[in-house]
């Protein structure tokens, strides 16, 4: 199944951190885009949207068939700052915290977490918001969990001000052409210009 190309509708902010944010794969607006406006500017359904929780996390709902294949997942977001400003979003199982939501690192600690939980992750320069690096456990490959992945790692840039949706493609191992070819209709994904074995798999929405 080809992965589908979105524009994104950012409204109200729904606190100091997060804003409002959802998704759509009409032709209504041009695609890769964001339409900021306190109220949504289309009747469509969305593939995605967030909200917060009753604890005031982010929590991303996945609505669209091309992420029904994938089990239930959260999130561990983590910034780092050197030798660059990176950010990851790791993919967790387990159900420590419902389907969905979005912790920051420091706010898991008082949880019991195995190593095993994190089933996979996505890595992007906070800059530009370009892929550095996606991995999904062998064990937990074809379940759509790249697709999850970049749905909600896409939701959290464009709620939390980290930048654009992401982007990239340019340098790929061969499991990264394979992302490449899931998006291949996509604007998002840059010319390829190499190849850098254990590099980035990078490949975008």
């Amino acid at each position: 199944m080809a992965m589908k190309t979105v524009w994104f509708w950012k409204g109200h902010q729904l606190d100091s951190r997060w804003a409002k944010v959802a998704n759509f794969a009409t032709d209504e607006y041009p695609i890769p885009s964001t339409i900021e406006a306190d109220v949504c500017p289309t009747a469509s359904e969305p593939l995605s949207f967030c909200e917060l929780d009753s604890h005031g996390n982010l929590c991303v709902t996945l609505l669209d068939e091309q992420f029904s294949a994938a089990p239930d997942l959260w999130f561990v977001l983590e910034e780092v700052t050197f030798p660059t400003e990176l950010v990851t979003l790791h993919a967790m199982t387990g159900g420590a915290f419902p389907k969905g939501t979005v912790i920051a690192v420091k706010d898991i600690r008082n949880f019991s977490i195995k190593p095993s939980d994190r089933v996979g992750y996505v890595k992007w320069f906070k800059k530009d918001s370009r892929i550095q690096q996606v991995t999904v456990a062998e064990n937990w490959r074809r379940m759509r969990i790249s697709t999850v992945l970049f749905g909600v790692a896409d939701i959290v840039i464009v709620s939390g001000n980290y930048g654009q949706y992401l982007n990239g493609g340019d340098i790929t191992t061969s499991d990264g052409e394979n992302l490449r070819q899931a998006w291949s209709h996509s604007s998002r994904v840059s010319p390829r210009i190499g190849s850098v074995e254990n590099a980035a798999s990078p490949k975008n929405a």
